[in-house]
């Protein structure tokens, strides 16, 4: 619909035929074939081409009852379960033309939704880090800390270690706290 618009538009605007052709990517005939048409004013495409009744007429369109039958005894069902009982039904088509209209007639599934938070004590996030503290007389000392987050809470424990190893972890006095919360 947007081509035989462009098409109208070109010819209004006064360009002859050869140039609209040339333009639009189509041959002249067709340029004369939609200037003699009605004035395009929808531009949705398959309703225009199911009211013009354009192209050939889908095999699968009879066993639409059929296929709306088992969609709603069973709408999680695979498409290639519903092409088969069609089969066993009479239909003699491709399983493109199927599966297009079983994808027109499924109903929509909503959306499940999931959320990252969880009941209270169930996750939480521990890690090591570091940082330079800098000190007014200009020296810097590194330090390492171990933290401990619960996620529903956001409560936050850290606690100063001597290093980033096993050993620092095990003898982290928030680990027997978080794991009492928990």
């Amino acid at each position: 619909m947007l081509r035989r618009h462009e098409i109208q538009v070109q010819r209004q605007a006064g360009r002859s035929l050869v140039e609209t052709a040339r333009q639009v990517g189509v041959s002249q005939s067709s340029v004369q074939r939609v200037v003699a048409e009605p004035p395009v004013r929808n531009f949705d495409t398959k309703a225009e081409r199911t009211k013009r009744r354009i192209g050939r007429p889908s095999k699968a369109e009879p066993f639409r009852d059929l296929l709306v039958r088992e969609l709603v005894a069973q709408p999680d069902a695979l498409a290639v379960e519903s092409l088969r009982r069609a089969k066993n039904g009479g239909y003699l088509g491709g399983k493109s033309a199927l599966y297009e209209l079983v994808r027109e007639l499924r109903p929509d599934r909503p959306q499940p939704i999931v959320r990252f938070e969880g009941v209270a004590g169930e996750f939480s996030q521990h890690d090591f880090g570091e940082v330079d503290v800098h000190f007014h007389g200009g020296t810097v000392r590194r330090v390492h800390f171990f933290a401990s987050r619960l996620k529903y809470s956001r409560w936050v424990q850290v606690s100063i270690v001597e290093n980033q190893r096993v050993e620092a972890l095990v003898r982290a006095p928030c680990v027997s706290v978080v794991a009492a919360s928990a």
